[in-house]
């Protein structure tokens, strides 16, 4: 469970970096320059947070997609 600072449980809302491909785990820790998730306390703290829904309702292209956009991958130069 993953609570915030209200005590809500917002576990089912967050994307958490192991609900990602290995592929795109890949790819966010190259782009943020880390050799694992632990130096981003991504092991605890959530990469993205879902739009609506919760983790269920999106499959695997969407949960990846959702994470790289938000974190920055994706910027209009």
């Amino acid at each position: 469970m993953l609570h915030c600072e209200r005590g809500i449980d917002v576990g089912a809302t967050v994307i958490m970096f192991a609900y990602l491909s290995e592929e795109v785990q890949a790819k966010l820790l190259a782009f943020k320059h880390a050799a694992s998730p632990y130096e981003l306390h991504w092991d605890v703290i959530p990469v993205a947070q879902l739009p609506y829904g919760t983790v269920k309702d999106f499959d695997q292209e969407e949960l990846d997609l959702q994470a790289l956009t938000q974190v920055g991958y994706y910027r209009m130069r």
